[in-house]
């Protein structure tokens, strides 16, 4: 027979030992491996601010952060000869779109893609460039192609 004094003791050293577990209410996801954890430490807290020309997400580029003609025209000229070939349509307009989807990316404006302001940077730069592409892709406006 256990005493009085046995039983709480145990039920103080049980406490104390939950306690030092952390006490969280979330689900143990972990697989004894430790990849859960360090999966999870990959993840980033937040937007990482060079991945988007919006980092505060309040749909407008930040200041300073944009896209000029120069640099559009130049990624134009550049792509147009890997979708020209491609059929149908459709195919070469996804093709493009990761391609624009990336390029955007590495300029760190992920956020700021944008069709209409893609058609007036061509205009301003390499409107031959777009007219040349455009067709290709089946689609009058960059506007266009992205809305779809």
């Amino acid at each position: 027979m256990t005493s009085r004094r046995t039983t709480t003791a145990a039920v103080v050293l049980l406490g104390a030992l939950l306690a030092g577990c952390g006490g969280s209410d979330d689900p143990d996801t972990s697989d004894g491996s430790g990849a859960a954890d360090e999966a999870a430490s990959k993840v980033p807290g937040d937007l990482d601010a060079a991945t988007s020309g919006d980092a505060d997400l309040d749909g407008e580029a930040d200041a300073g952060a944009e896209m000029t003609a120069d640099e559009l025209c130049g990624f134009l000229e550049e792509e147009t000869p890997k979708v020209v070939d491609l059929q149908p349509a459709e195919y070469a307009a996804a093709t493009f779109g990761g391609a624009v989807f990336a390029f955007y990316t590495d300029q760190g404006l992920l956020t700021d893609i944008d069709g209409a302001e893609m058609d007036a940077l061509a205009a301003e730069g390499c409107p031959d460039a777009a007219a040349r592409l455009l067709p290709v892709l089946g689609a009058s406006s960059f506007e266009e192609l992205l809305s779809r």
